[in-house]
């Protein structure tokens, strides 16, 4: 029995994992979102602290299908920012 132990371990280590990762990533898309003002990324950020499995499930359910378009488009601001400091840096002009 202690390989399944071990097993059993593993798994549960991991899904703690997986649980902190997507807290962590609900809680960076609120604060990313353009569309929310400041009360609402609160009452969010309070729903997700105080009740995380519900606030979290409600959030992905109601806000989820936006998660991938905001984290995309910071991706191609921070990559645009880059190549234009970049290019000032090597004194490139396009």
């Amino acid at each position: 029995m202690p390989i399944l132990d071990v097993f059993w371990s593993m798994l549960w280590f991991f899904l703690f994992i997986a649980w902190f990762w997507t807290v962590i990533s609900v809680i960076a898309d609120i604060f990313r979102s353009k569309d929310l003002g400041g009360g609402g990324k609160a009452i969010w950020v309070i729903f997700v602290i105080v009740l995380p499995w519900l606030g979290v499930l409600v959030y992905l359910i109601a806000r989820g299908g936006g998660m991938a378009q905001r984290s995309y488009d910071q991706a191609v601001q921070q990559e645009q920012s880059a190549r234009a400091y970049i290019q000032e840096a090597a004194g490139v002009s396009t």
